[in-house]
């Protein structure tokens, strides 16, 4: 995606301060709505030979001094990488590169700071020795838990009693839990259920996320929330914040058009921060600026090559917002929907995004 043509001079070329890192493709679960590449039954995102434990810490220790600050292991299922344990003890003890500010805010310098690690699993691999070594080093911790009865469905057969007793026995050793729920028309109807289930078992994080058509849920365009279940998802999300007293978030850039009331205690994402907070590594080291993104636009050796490309720089200029949203007078807040669900279903970072009709005009 990267040629020389297309290296232009943007603003902003700067290393997001989190990466995300698919350290495996493998994965215990089959898992109807993920998102991966490289699960999408085209074929054709690639999938190179997998990097060495040794490879990923000497990625891991470039990043800590390229700016970023955060890194999140995931895969697939990084628990299924026998190596993990290696990777991540040897991860958690690494300082980052991080400016120094003074007391107005203006940076003074540059200093270090511990870098923080998070781990997102599906916890089904969890055992008793891998709870002694995540209590240890305290990352923060993301479970996948797309509903209750629907979650065997949504995972290929997954347990839930197994994802709700490893929240409870993460949350027991002192780990910050936070439960991500995949909405989808099917699990939509025990969302509140769900949400108070994983805040019974010690969860007072969550990410509600709708189901995007990419990866495997390609084949389940049936579960895609319409603007009207949007809606219907915030209202039960906001019930459940105020019997628990928590707030939720709300993401995959939800269009602000579409948000028809103000909500307390549930926080709706609106714009979208991949390429600009975060970009992702995948199992062989090519990176791409969203989970989302359906191709790779190079390598992490070649990382300022890829920031300064054409496609990269679409996120952090926000150059991609749909004809319609041009004249919004909300577009300095909203990307107008998810610019890669708009990429994967109708060809274009600057297309409608799904929930709107392909001509971006809504129907009354």
């Amino acid at each position: 995606m990267n040629s020389d043509s297309d290296k232009n001079e943007f603003p902003n070329l700067s290393v997001p301060k989190i990466a995300l890192l698919e350290l495996t493709y493998s994965c215990n679960q089959p898992c109807i709505f993920c998102s991966l590449p490289w699960l999408d039954a085209s074929g054709t995102y690639q999938k190179l030979p997998e990097l060495s434990a040794g490879k990923w810490l000497e990625i891991i220790e470039k990043l800590v001094t390229s700016g970023v600050e955060e890194i999140m292991f995931s895969g697939g299922e990084p628990f299924a990488r026998k190596d993990f344990p290696e990777i991540f003890k040897q991860a958690s003890v690494l300082q980052a590169k991080a400016p120094v500010f003074d007391n107005s805010g203006k940076i003074v310098g540059m200093g270090s700071k511990k870098l923080e690690v998070s781990v997102k699993t599906n916890g089904q691999l969890i055992e008793k020795a891998a709870v002694a070594m995540l209590a240890a080093k305290k990352p923060k911790i993301v479970i996948g838990l797309p509903g209750l009865k629907t979650y065997g469905y949504h995972t290929g057969g997954g347990d839930v009693k197994k994802a709700l007793d490893i929240i409870s026995k993460l949350s027991e050793a002192g780990l910050t839990v936070s439960v991500e729920i995949c909405v989808t028309k099917t699990n939509l109807s025990e969302l509140s259920e769900t949400i108070l289930a994983a805040f019974t078992v010690g969860t007072k994080n969550f990410f509600l996320n709708r189901f995007l058509m990419d990866g495997r849920g390609k084949v389940a365009p049936d579960l895609s929330l319409n603007c009207e279940e949007i809606t219907k998802m915030l209202d039960i999300a906001e019930e459940a914040c105020k019997k628990t007293q928590i707030t939720i978030l709300a993401g995959h850039n939800i269009p602000k058009c579409l948000i028809t009331k103000k909500y307390e205690l549930v926080r709706v994402n609106s714009i979208c921060s991949a390429g600009v907070d975060f970009f992702v590594i995948d199992p062989s080291g090519r990176i791409r600026p969203c989970n989302h993104s359906p191709f790779s636009v190079g390598a992490i050796t070649d990382l300022e090559s890829a920031i300064s490309g054409s496609y990269w720089q679409n996120f952090n200029t926000k150059s991609f917002h749909p004809e319609m949203c041009k004249t919004c007078p909300l577009n300095h807040e909203c990307d107008g929907g998810c610019r890669e669900a708009a990429h994967l279903s109708r060809g274009s970072l600057s297309a409608p995004d799904p929930l709107f009709p392909p001509d971006g005009v809504m129907k009354k």
